[in-house]
């Protein structure tokens, strides 16, 4: 049995949420990393369990301001 080390525990998954309007729902779903893009009423809600490689894109895209993460619940 492998030990429970930190790092060893699956990866939940990550929502990034933009404001409403930042960029189009279909652009967003495109984006590297992106495994669901979904508007929830002021914002665009991205998941993704690559949170970082998602944020990189967004920021080269429309910069990170108004930008907010969160785990995913399961």
């Amino acid at each position: 049995m492998t030990p429970a080390w930190p790092g060893n525990e699956p990866h939940a998954p990550a929502r990034l949420l933009l404001p409403a309007g930042r960029i189009g729902i279909e652009q967003a779903a495109a984006l590297p990393g992106v495994d669901r893009a979904v508007e929830q009423g002021r914002s665009l809600v991205l998941e993704t369990a690559s949170p970082g490689k998602v944020l990189r894109a967004v920021d080269a895209l429309t910069g990170l301001d108004g930008v907010m993460t969160r785990t995913a619940a399961p």
